[in-house]
């Protein structure tokens, strides 16, 4: 197992969604300082001139309110969620589907005693993948608000901060379980990528609205999306950690189990011929 592991983990790292991943998580997260530090300044323009249009500016963007003050771990928290685990959902994607194109996992498979193992190999490294990519987010986040949103900043909740981006990995790899079982139970690059796609984007929102709207119609009470990895991830900051701690780490364990196991028995089962 161990010996498997570290070949996933060398491939991994000399592959070309690494590289690409890194880079792209290093832009979006630089372009997510700038883009809120032109929302805050217009935000200062808008209530000189129009208050109304302010107000209206306020309605679809979190960062109107820091003109009067921000904490250091809110920029931070939000600058991970600038299409992070789109980020990281389409390395995964592309490691396993890459793999299954070309043959690698169809020969390879035939060579080892229990076939299953492959799975719990491709996410541990491809989780692995995810922590990369938020700790890209994060230092840079962390390194550039100090410098461009210094005069606005207010204070610093390092430990709730900590303990929204553990909860953020964790939902992540939930999600990750996921990918990993499409992309192996369809044996397809494209149709991984695409639900990738859709969880990392957050288009599964909608899927989650509809279905509760559905439910309610029934007289039935359960908001579906409070009990998704995805829909619990965008609910998290640093006033909801508290509350959403215990469900983020159930949901998360849940996920990962019942997916990791599921792709452990398809491997397990499917013939390599």
């Amino acid at each position: 197992m161990w010996k498997l592991i570290k070949m996933d983990f060398y491939r991994f790292f000399n592959s070309k969604a690494l590289k690409v991943g890194a880079l792209v998580a290093c832009l979006l997260s630089v372009a997510y300082i700038f883009l809120s530090l032109g929302i805050v300044e217009l935000m200062k323009l808008s209530v000189q001139n129009d208050p109304l249009a302010a107000d209206a500016i306020g309605t679809f963007m979190p960062q109107v309110d820091w003109i009067n003050g921000v904490n250091f771990s809110e920029i931070v928290l939000g600058g991970t969620s600038a299409f992070s685990l789109f980020v990281g959902c389409m390395i995964a994607a592309n490691f396993i589907g890459t793999e299954q194109s070309c043959g690698y996992t169809k020969n390879f498979a035939g060579q080892l005693p229990n076939k299953g193992y492959m799975a719990i190999s491709k996410f541990v490294v491809t989780s692995f993948a995810h922590l990369v990519i938020l700790v890209i987010y994060a230092i840079i986040s962390a390194g550039l608000a100090t410098l461009v949103f210094g005069k606005y900043i207010n204070g610093y909740a390092i430990n709730p901060l900590l303990a929204a981006l553990g909860l953020r990995l964790l939902l992540h790899w939930a999600i990750n379980a996921i990918i990993i079982f499409i992309c192996t139970l369809t044996k397809s690059h494209s149709i991984a990528m695409v639900v990738g796609s859709i969880f990392g984007i957050g288009v599964t929102k909608f899927a989650y609205l509809a279905a509760g709207m559905l439910l309610s119609m029934m007289k039935i009470k359960f908001d579906i999306i409070n009990y998704m990895p995805d829909g619990i991830n965008g609910q998290l900051s640093l006033n909801t950690v508290g509350e959403l701690y215990i469900k983020a780490i159930l949901v998360s364990l849940a996920f990962i189990a019942v997916f990791l196991t599921a792709n452990y028995i398809v491997l397990q089962k499917r013939d390599v011929r």
